[in-house]
This record gives structure tokens, sequence and C-alpha cells, in this order.
């Protein structure tokens, strides 16, 4: 179930006011009536089902009733390093990595990134980036977006990866492991487990330096390929976070 966002406390059998956007989308796009209920959430993540009691135009008068469940995040902890990419590369890679569930997604400068980090890190860039971000935990029923971040260089993100249980670079060639190997523990892999942390590092159009990469490497970064096709940043990172978030957790043997 979709849902709308509110700022006050939800409190069962209290009133409150739905203004601006909330109140545009419900009245005007959703097109909601007097008596129709519906999800609201709340600052803190509560959430409540609620009922429209009164609308005008630009206002609309809720009922909160009865706590309603929130829907549990992934077991597996994901991070995704994407090398900056214009900025409808990344809107996409922001709006689509939230609907998988990507605990966070921090964007850097690479070498042969086409566009400079300053673009992704301008206010207006910033504030849409965090509104599609938002508009794509209402439509996939997430309670919280991911962490936006921007770090200034690729040996700071790499830092921040330190303490993932699993680290994957995306990079093509034959010393490269392909995604199933690469969780098998015999292939010096890491199966995910519950309570799991893991980090995707992905390059620009054009990939990660040599340099690049062997610093990833040095980091503990596994070399993962998609195959042999050339992928667009924006598709090789959402496939690779689709294959990590769906390969795990698996239970224990036995």
């Amino acid at each position: 179930m979709t849902y709308f966002r509110c700022t006050a406390p939800l409190v069962p059998g209290s009133t409150l006011v739905l203004e601006g956007a909330e109140a545009a989308h419900l009245l005007q796009a959703r097109r909601m009536r007097p008596g129709e209920r519906f999800a609201l959430q709340d600052g803190a993540g509560t959430r409540c089902l609620a009922e429209l009691v009164a609308a005008d135009r630009h206002r609309a008068r809720v009922l909160v009733l009865a706590p309603t469940p929130v829907p549990a995040p992934p077991l597996l902890r994901l991070s995704l390093l994407q090398a900056a990419v214009k900025e409808k590369a990344a809107e996409w890679i922001v709006q689509k990595s939230t609907e998988l569930g990507v605990a966070a997604v921090t964007f850097f400068p690479a070498a042969r990134a086409t566009v400079p980090l300053r673009q992704l890190q301008a206010a207006a860039a910033r504030e849409r980036l965090a509104r599609i971000a938002w508009e794509a935990c209402k439509q996939c029923d997430r309670q919280f977006p991911p962490e936006l971040r921007m770090l200034p260089t690729l040996d700071v993100a790499l830092a921040a990866a330190r303490g993932a249980a699993i680290r994957w670079v995306l990079a093509a060639g034959p010393a490269s492991l392909a995604p199933a190997a690469a969780l098998a523990p015999a292939e010096g892999g890491a199966t995910p487990a519950e309570g799991a942390t893991a980090t995707l590092l992905v390059g620009p159009e054009g990939g990660l330096t040599a340099e690049e990469l062997a610093a990833a490497r040095a980091a503990g970064f596994l070399a993962v390929t998609l195959g042999p096709n050339t992928l667009r940043a924006e598709t090789a990172a959402l496939a690779g976070c689709a294959l990590l978030l769906c390969a795990g957790p698996v239970p224990p043997a036995g």
C-alpha cells in the first residue's frame, strides 16, 4: 500500500491537517473523498490507517485510526558506491535502488566520469534526488529512503566501505568472477547472512581505470563481471544491487 507523509506525530484518535504537496497528492492525484481510508506515516516512521474527514482544494483534515505494520527492510544492508554520472542517470539510480531496498547511495568522482561531482552536489540537484527517493519510498511502501551522500574521492569512498562483509567492484575481463562464484566461499567470496553488510562499487561510463580498480582490490573488493555486454553505468548498478539483495541471506545448513 502506498502511503502519505505528515510531520506531526501520529496519535490514534487524533485529527490533523495535511497541506501542500501531500494534500495535493491525496485530493487531486488520488481524488480521495471524505470517508475513504489510506496509510499515513509521520517523521519518526510510525504508520497508521487514517480516514479523510473533510477537504477543500488545498487542505485535508484526517482522523488517525489504528497503527499499521511497516514492512521490514532487507536483511542484507547494501550500500552502493557509484561514480558520478549525469543527473538523469543519477536520478534513475536513486529511484530504482530505493525500490530495491538499497540502504545507502554514495556518489564520488572518477577519472572517466563524464560530469564533475559538483553537478550532483548542487543544492537543486541534491534536493531533487532526495525528493525522488521519498517518492520511490512511498510507491514501494518502504519506511525510509536510502542515505544519500557525496564523497570527495574514491579513496574516501573505499575507506567508508571498510567494514562491509561483502565488497564487490564491477569490472569486465577474464580476471573477474561471475556473481555466483563471487558468492561461493570456496572462491573467496562470502554468502550473505542475516544482518550482513555489503558494498557495491560501480564506475562511470567507460568503467574504472586500472589504477582505480587496483585501489578497490587493495581495499578488499572482489572484481565481479555481469557478462560480456557493455552496460550503462545505471544498468550495471541496478543489476548488481539486485543480484546481491536477491542472493541473501541464506539460512545455515542443517
